[in-house]
């Protein structure tokens, strides 16, 4: 009688009753409406504040941008990049290589000519001063 987002959240507090010290999640995301995105984002910061290994694996790039502070850029069973997930969700060319739709932040900067960001105030102040405006 479950849903999947519901089965998937049912799956996880299994597991972490164990209290493995490494968690790997795949596509944690899926099912998940904002609201538990950010229940699950707020449990991964505990659990690596705990310190616990947590890998994720996923296609959610907004989850990742909005989340994740590392992130390791993995196609074709290589790793492509290693490093900061604002470094890597911003180059148009790595995430290509990898099939990866880019954020939507990044994706609107790269259409505009502004340098991307995964932050809105960044980008909202590179639109404003691209406008001859100042952001105060």
């Amino acid at each position: 009688m479950l849903s999947g987002g519901e089965r998937k959240r049912l799956a996880l507090a299994s597991v972490l009753c164990y209290g493995p010290s490494i968690v790997i999640l795949d596509e944690p995301t899926t099912g998940q409406d904002n609201r538990q995105k950010e229940r699950l984002a707020g449990l991964l910061k505990k659990l690596n504040e705990e310190d616990k290994t947590v890998i994720i694996v996923t296609h959610d790039m907004e989850f990742v941008a909005d989340y994740i502070p590392r992130t390791i850029l993995l196609s074709g069973g290589r790793v492509l990049a290693d490093g900061s997930t604002k470094e890597i969700l911003t180059q148009k060319e790595l995430l290509a290589k990898a099939s990866l739709v880019p954020p939507q932040l990044v994706e609107i900067c790269w259409n505009l000519g502004i340098p991307p960001s995964l932050r809105l105030d960044d980008v909202a102040g590179n639109v404003e001063r691209m406008m001859g405006g100042s952001r105060q």
